[in-house]
């Protein structure tokens, strides 16, 4: 439902990313809203019989007045008689820079067991980009429940992604996927980050001033920073001693 909460006509243009455009039509996509008018919006997702089984991301977009509002999608098209039962389960926040473990899920429906299966798994934003992915090969009897890492990118695009898992078996295709908010930490940098780096700063220091003090002690007979002065004094007096030779 769309409200025009203003005292003047507006005029609402709909659309779609292009990876949806084959998938989804609206029955109004262009139409003017008076002061306080409301309209509902139909918009109908289809699919033919010769699309791929794929999952497909994309945004709706509302635009009125040099003003875009979005709306992110995620269209499964599955096989009416597949293979293969997947499921992906995935953490509902995850910050930017961190890692994300999900936990996959594969049934094998068909009456050939103990197949060889090529899993690929990523991470997906809502311009249906792969920012990150893996794959691997795997053996199935009937069941199967494993959980899989990537590293979410700092410089990720948009504040909602997907964890994407397609499995193949020779020309049978299954495709899950498991949505997931972005969060961003203070400044855009990982505290935790910060904090180990500080640790090993200080570690270092630490390791510098214990080596200095260790070779002072050997040459001056240092012990701590209230021997600094004595230690001085010495090389005032070797620097004038010094001196008085030259002349």
């Amino acid at each position: 439902n769309l409200l025009n909460n203003g005292s003047k006509n507006l005029v609402f243009e709909l659309s779609s990313s292009d990876s949806l455009k084959n998938f989804v039509l609206f029955r109004d996509n262009y139409f003017i809203l008076g002061g306080g008018e409301s309209k509902n919006v139909s918009i109908s997702f289809y699919s033919g019989d010769g699309d791929t089984q794929e999952i497909y991301v994309g945004q709706l977009f509302f635009n009125s007045g040099g003003i875009e509002k979005k709306i992110d999608v995620i269209l499964e098209l599955i096989e009416r008689n597949s293979l293969f039962d997947l499921f992906v389960d995935s953490p509902e926040t995850i910050y930017r820079g961190e890692i994300i473990s999900s936990k996959i899920k594969i049934i094998n429906l068909g009456t050939l067991k103990d197949v060889d299966i090529l899993i690929h798994y990523s991470i997906k934003n809502f311009n249906d980009e792969e920012v990150v992915f893996k794959e691997e090969s795997l053996f199935i009897e009937s069941t199967l429940e494993i959980e899989r890492s990537l590293k979410l990118p700092l410089n990720f695009e948009g504040e909602r992604g997907i964890f994407y898992v397609k499995i193949q078996q020779g020309n049978v295709t299954a495709v899950a996927s498991s949505s997931f908010e972005v969060l961003s930490h203070t400044f855009g940098i990982d505290i935790r980050v910060l904090i180990v780096e500080a640790l090993i700063l200080i570690i270092i220091g630490i390791l510098i001033y214990s080596l200095f003090k260790k070779k002072m002690k050997e040459k001056y007979n240092f012990d701590g920073l209230s021997s600094l002065r004595q230690v001085l004094s010495k090389e005032k007096e070797r620097k004038r001693g010094r001196n008085k030779a030259v002349d």
